[in-house]
């Protein structure tokens, strides 16, 4: 009876998961959704404009707008739509596959911005460096604030990719 009730168990708490998936999966499409836009508006961005008074104020030194935009949405995600699921196991594995679609949308979207200049190669850099921030701001966990910066070995080949493009 106890190997019964054991095998009942797994299946019905895989049943409970597939649900829960069902439940979560448009939710995490429609994040991935969100951040694909927001980061498409890159290429609204004159990254090919030269260092002179007006290509100063475009470029103002700081993020740019879209990436203002970017870091908002993710601090809201976290805050406000996966604060809600008190799972830390699965919302880990959320967070891993929101980092990760994040890093490469960026990627692939500014591997093909054009036109390219110096100065937007500069711009480009910075916002490399505030999604890298924001990114780890978004995995950080606060049950784990002993543990300093974020655990980018989980992100793995993505985060390296986004290094290797600065």
């Amino acid at each position: 009876r106890a190997c019964g009730l054991q095998r009942t168990d797994i299946s019905g708490g895989q049943k409970l998961h597939d649900t829960f998936d069902k439940i979560v999966d448009p939710l995490l499409a429609a994040i991935r959704r969100e951040l694909a836009a927001i980061t498409a508006k890159l290429h609204r961005m004159n990254f090919g404009a030269t260092v002179d008074s007006a290509g100063a104020a475009a470029m103002g030194g700081g993020p740019s707008v879209y990436m203002k935009d970017l870091v908002e949405k993710l601090s809201f995600v976290k805050g406000e739509i996966l604060a809600q699921y008190n799972v830390p196991d699965v919302s880990r594995a959320w967070v891993l596959a929101i980092v990760r679609f994040a890093i490469q949308t960026f990627v692939l979207h500014a591997s093909i911005a054009k036109p390219l200049g110096e100065s937007g190669k500069l711009q480009l850099t910075t916002d490399m460096t505030e999604l890298e921030f924001a990114l780890s701001a978004f995995m950080g966990d606060k049950t784990q604030q002993a543990k300093r910066g974020a655990d980018w070995e989980s992100v793995g080949m993505d985060y390296r990719a986004l290094r290797a493009m600065r």
